[in-house]
C-alpha cells in the first residue's frame, strides 16, 4: 500500500485548556512516530454594538384645538348669599365661639373683602375642626380661590366636599365646581360630573366622545343658575347664529370667534371675514390666540409664504406662542427650519433643526452642531454611530436625565476606549439604579480584560457566557450554552468546542455549508483529526492564500500528506513554512514533520535539519501525556516516579503544563511547597492561581505565621475565584476590614453573603457587618440586624443614623413582631423627649399595642397623649 501512515492527536486549545484524544501510531522498522497537532489560540468575539435610537422625537405641539377655539370654561359658580345672625357674649375654650367667626367671615364675604372673610374661614376650619358650619366654611373658600384664579386650591376643596359622606345643602354645587376648577386645571374629572347629566355629557363633548348635537339639544333648564347661562353660551357657541340678546354678556366675543373661526374651518371664509377676524389680533385678552389659530390654518393648508411674515409677527407680540408656530414651520421640513431661522434665531429652531439632521442620519453636522446647544444626548448618540467612542464618552458625561440606554452606551463607549477608571465610576453610578445593568456591565468589564473566570457569573448572552466557557476550558458549558443558536458565530464556538473534545464529527455536522475561513480551518483540523486525509487536504489548500491568518493550516496541509503516504508534497509544504515564518508559533511541528519524514525515507538534503531538530527536541512524547501520568502516579501513592516526570515538566514552555506540575509537586514535597506554590501564582491560569493562592495562605495559617498569611492574601486577593473560600480565610486571619469590602462587592451579585455577613456580626461582635446583612431576604435576618444597628447608634448619641436604620424595616415592609412596634415605640419615645414631636408622632403609628408590655403600653398612652394636643 505504499509508505506507512502515522498520526498522534494530541490538541492544546485556547491558552492553556487541554483536551486528549486517543494516539493512533504506525510503526517502520520497529519505530514509533508522533505527529503533534496544535489547534488554535484563545477564541474571543467582540461585544457587540448598543443600540443608538435611530430617530429621536421631535415635540411640535399647539395650544389651541381648533374645533373649540375661543371656548371660555365656566367664568361663573354658585355664590352663597346666605342670612347669618350674630351672638354674642359666648365664649368656648377661652375664644370665641365658631358661628361668630362665621358671622364674621360671612359678613367680610357679602362686603366683597374675600382677604378679611379668607383669615376668618380658615381661622374657623383650624379651631373648630368638627363643626357643621366648617362645611360651608371651605365652600366660601373655594369660592374665593376660584374668583381668584387659584384653581388648584379651588379644586382640592370643592373635590373634598364633593366625597364627604353625607349631605349639606351646597354639595351639588361643590360637586360642579369641581368638575369647572378642574377644567383650568387641565382634569377631566368625570368622577364629579357624576353629580349631574350636563357635565357628564359636557365632559364627554370637550373628550370629543359626543358631538356638537347633544350639547345643542341639551334642556338648559335642568340646571341652576348660573350654571343655566353657561349651558346657554354653549348652545351659542355652537351655533353662532343665536341672537345676541340670548349669550350672557361676558361670553358674546367668544361667541363672535367662534362664529369666524367656523367659517374659517367650513371653507366658507372670505376676504371679509379676514378684515373681521384681523379686528381680534390686536386684543388684550385673546387676540394673541385667534391670530394663532388662523396662522395655524394657513399652515395645515400649506400655505407657507402667508404664514411665514405672520410668524414673525406674532413672534414679536408673544414669543412663546409665535416661537410654537415656527417651531411647527419647521417641522415640515430641513428647509423650513433654515428658512424660519434667517428671522427666528430662537435656540429651541436651533434644536429642533439639529434633531432633523439626526433623524436624517447627518451625524457629523449633529456632532458639530449639538454641544452648543446643549444637545449633549445627540452629541453622543452621533459620535457613537461614527465609531468616536471616546467623543460619546465626553458627551454623554455632560448629559442630563440619562435613561438605562444612555447609561449602556455610557459604558460600551468607555469599554471600548479602555478607559477603565472611568468605566468603573459610571457603573458605581448605576449600581442600585439599574442593578441589572449593573451586572451586565460588570461583567463586559471582566470579559474585556480577559478575567473569563469572573465574568462568567455576569454575561447573560449565551453566544458570550459560552466564549468565556471556551476560553476556561468548559467545554460541555460552551455545547449547553449554544443548544439552540444557529448563528454564524454560534456554530464557530460550538465547533471549536466539539473540536476540543474530540467529536470531530459534530464538528462537520455544525459547520455544514458555511465556507468562511475560519470555519474551513475548524472543518480542517475536524478531518484531519478524524484521519480523512484526503478531505483535510482539499480543505486546506483552499486556505493557503490565507496563510497569514491561518499559518498552521500550511503545516496541517502538509501533516495531511504524510499520513496519505505523500512525503514529497508534505516535505514542500514542512519547507514551505520554515521558509515562510522561519520564527513562526509552529516552528517545531513543521520541525518534527521533517524529522519523521528523514527517519522514513532517509532523504539525504534533510540530513542538515535533523541534527539541529534532534538539539531542539529529543523527546517526542507530549507534555500533555505525560502530566496525565503524573498525576495517576501521584493519586495510587509513587511520588518518586511522578516527581522524576514532574521535574521535567516544570521546564515546559507552556505555563499551563509548567503550573500544573507545580501544584502536583507542592503537593508532593512539603519542603518546596511555597516556593512551587508562588511560581503557580506568577505563571498559572486563573483557576490554577486561585488555587495556589489559597493553599499558600492555609499553609502560613497551619505554620502559625499570620504575618505571612495577611500579606500573601492581599497581594494576591484578585487571583482567588472562590469567594466562600476567601470569606473563610478573612475570617480566619480577622481581618474584618477587607472582608467588609468583599462581601459588599458580592451582595449585589449574590445576596447569600447577606446572611454571612450576619453570621459574621453575630459571632465575632463586628457591628458595621449588621450594615450589611440588612440587604439579606431572610426577614427575621434583616429585623435582628436593624434591632442591633439601631441600638448601636442610639448607645452613640446618634440619632439620625438610628431613625434611618430603623426605616429600613418600614420601606422594605418587614413587620415582624414584637421587634418592630417595640423599636419604633423606643424611637417614638425618645424623639418626644428631645423635641420631635410630630416625627415621634409619625413613628407612634407604626406600634401596634398588641406586641407591648405593660409598662410599653403605658409609654404608647402617654405618647399618644402627647400627640393629640
Amino acid at each position: 500500500m505504499g509508505s506507512i501512515r502515522n498520526l498522534i492527536l494530541v490538541a492544546s486549545l485556547f491558552g492553556g485548556a487541554l483536551i486528549l484524544s486517543n494516539p493512533v501510531y504506525a510503526k517502520e522498522e520497529g519505530k514509533v512516530f508522533h505527529i503533534p497537532v496544535k489547534v488554535l489560540s484563545r477564541a474571543y468575539i467582540p461585544k457587540f454594538k448598543e443600540k443608538v435610537p435611530k430617530t429621536v422625537p421631535i415635540e411640535v405641539s399647539v395650544v389651541l384645538n381648533a374645533e373649540k377655539v375661543g371656548l371660555y370654561y365656566p367664568k361663573e359658580i354658585f355664590k352663597p348669599d346666605e342670612r347669618v345672625k350674630k351672638r354674642r357674649g359666648l365664649f368656648s375654650c377661652g375664644g370665641p365661639e365658631a358661628e361668630e367667626i362665621y358671622y364674621s367671615a360671612v359678613s367680610y364675604f357679602k362686603k366683597g373683602n374675600f382677604a378679611k372673610a379668607e383669615g376668618k374661614f380658615k381661622k374657623l376650619i383650624y379651631l373648630y375642626p368638627e363643626h357643621p358650619l366648617v362645611l360651608k366654611a371651605k365652600y366660601y373658600l373655594g369660592y374665593i380661590y376660584f374668583q381668584r384664579g387659584n384653581y388648584k386650591k379651588a379644586y382640592e376643596i370643592f373635590k373634598e366636599l364633593g366625597k364627604i359622606p353625607y349631605t349639606f345643602s351646597w354639595k351639588k354645587f361643590a360637586k360642579y365646581n369641581a368638575v369647572i376648577s378642574g377644567l383650568y386645571l387641565g382634569i377631566k374629572d368625570y368622577e364629579a360630573a357624576q353629580s349631574h347629566e350636563f357635565w357628564r355629557l359636557y365632559l364627554d363633548w370637550l373628550s370629543g366622545k359626543v358631538g356638537d348635537s347633544a350639547v345643542y339639544s341639551y334642556d338648559c333648564n335642568k340646571l341652576e343658575i348660573p350654571y343655566r347661562n353657561y349651558c346657554l353660551y354653549l348652545k351659542a357657541f355652537i351655533n353662532p347664529s343665536i341672537a345676541e340678546s340670548q349669550i350672557p354678556p361676558e361670553y358674546r366675543k367668544s361667541v363672535e370667534v367662534r362664529r369666524l373661526i367656523s367659517s374659517l374651518l367650513s371653507g366658507s371664509f372670505t376676504g371679509q371675514n379676514l378684515n373681521e377676524l384681523k379686528k381680534y389680533f390686536n386684543l388684550p385678552d385673546y387676540g394673541v390666540d385667534v391670530e394663532y389659530i388662523y396662522i395655524y390654518y394657513l399652515l395645515n393648508y400649506g400655505r407657507f409664504n402667508e404664514a411665514l411674515p405672520l410668524i414673525v409677527e406674532l413672534y414679536g407680540k408673544n414669543p412663546e406662542k409665535g416661537l410654537e408656530l415656527a417651531k411647527l414651520y419647521a417641522s415640515r421640513s430641513l428647509e423650513r427650519t433654515r428658512e424660519i431661522l434667517r428671522y427666528i434665531n430662537a435656540p429651541e429652531l436651533w434644536k429642533l433643526y439639529i434633531k432633523e439632521l439626526y433623524n436624517l442620519g447627518r451625524y457629523s453636522e449633529v456632532l458639530n452642531l449639538a454641544p452648543k446647544y446643549g444637545l449633549y444626548k445627540l452629541a453622543a448618540y452621533s459620535a457613537y454611530k461614527l465609531g468616536k467612542y471616546d467623543i460619546a464618552a465626553k458627551y454623554f458625561a455632560k448629559a442630563e436625565t440619562l435613561t438605562e440606554n444612555d447609561y449602556r452606551l455610557w459604558l460600551d463607549s468607555l469599554l471600548r476606549t479602555k478607559n477603565w477608571k472611568r468605566f468603573m465610576e459610571v457603573l458605581n453610578r448605576i449600581k442600585t439604579i439599574y442593578p441589572e445593568t449593573y451586572k451586565e456591565f460588570l461583567g463586559w468589564y471582566y470579559y474585556a480584560k480577559g478575567d473569563f473566570a469572573k465574568a462568567i457569573n455576569f454575561l447573560k448572552y449565551k453566544l458570550y457566557k459560552a466564549v468565556a466557557y471556551l476560553n476556561l476550558g468548559a467545554y460541555e458549558n460552551v455545547i449547553r450554552e449554544l443548544e439552540n443558536d444557529n448563528s454564524y458565530s454560534g456554530k464557530l464556538i460550538k465547533a471549536k468546542a466539539f473540536l476540543s473534545m474530540g467529536r470531530y464529527d459534530a464538528v462537520l455536522k455544525t459547520l455544514q455549508g458555511l465556507d468562511s475561513p475560519e470555519a474551513l480551518y475548524l472543518k480542517g483540523l475536524a478531518s484531519f483529526a478524524k484521519g480523512d486525509f484526503v478531505s483535510a487536504v482539499n480543505i486546506f489548500k483552499k486556505l493557503l492564500t490565507y496563510t497569514d491568518k491561518y499559518p498552521l493550516a500550511i503545516v496541517k496541509l502538509a501533516d495531511s500528506y504524510y499520513n496519505l503516504g505523500d512525503y514529497r508534497k508534505a516535505k514542500y509544504y514542512y519547507l514551505k513554512y520554515i521558509r515562510s515564518f522561519p520564527k513562526g508559533e509552529y516552528i517545531s511541528d513543521a520541525y518534527i514533520g521533517l524529522i519523521n519524514i528523514y527517519t522514513l525515507t532517509g532523504d539525504p538534503s534533510l540530513a542538515d535539519y535533523i541534527y539541529g531538530i534532534l538539539k531542539k527536541y529529543p523527546h517526542l512524547v507530549s507534555e500533555e501525556v505525560k502530566l496525565k501520568l503524573a498525576e495517576g502516579l501521584v493519586k495510587n501513592g509513587k511520588t518518586e516516579k511522578a516527581k522524576e516526570i514532574l521535574n521535567e515538566l516544570v521546564k515546559s514552555n507552556n505555563n499551563y503544563i509548567k503550573a500544573q506540575a507545580m501544584l502536583l509537586l507542592a503537593e508532593i514535597e512539603p519542603s518546596k511547597k511555597v516556593e512551587y506554590l508562588k511560581k503557580v501564582i506568577q505563571i498559572g491560569e486563573p483557576q490554577q492561581k486561585s488555587e495556589a493562592v489559597i493553599e499558600l495562605v492555609e499553609y502560613y495559617i497551619s505554620k502559625g505565621d499570620k504575618r505571612k498569611a495577611e500579606t500573601t492574601l492581599v497581594r494576591y486577593e484578585n487571583f482567588i475565584t472562590d469567594f466562600d473560600r476567601l470569606v473563610k480565610l478573612y475570617i480566619r486571619l480577622g481581618d474584618f476590614d477587607r472582608l467588609y469590602n468583599l462581601l459588599m462587592e458580592l451582595i449585589p451579585v449574590n445576596v447569600k453573603y447577606a446572611d454571612k455577613a450576619y453570621y459574621i456580626a453575630k459571632n465575632y461582635r463586628r457591628i458595621e457587618f449588621y450594615k450589611l446583612a440588612t440587604y439579606s431576604k431572610d426577614a427575621k435576618i434583616v429585623t435582628d440586624a436593624v434591632k442591633h444597628l439601631t441600638d448601636f447608634y442610639l448607645k452613640k448619641g446618634n440619632l439620625k443614623d438610628a431613625l434611618k436604620t430603623a426605616l429600613v424595616l418600614k420601606v422594605r415592609n418587614i413587620k415582624l413582631e414584637p421587634t418592630y412596634s417595640k423599636l419604633y415605640l423606643k424611637l417614638a419615645k425618645i424623639l418626644n423627649q428631645k423635641g420631635y414631636k410630630t416625627d415621634a408622632c409619625t413613628l407612634l403609628k407604626e406600634v401596634n399595642t398588641k406586641y407591648l408590655s405593660t409598662e410599653e403600653k403605658l409609654t404608647y398612652e402617654t405618647l399618644k397623649v402627647d400627640c393629640s394636643k
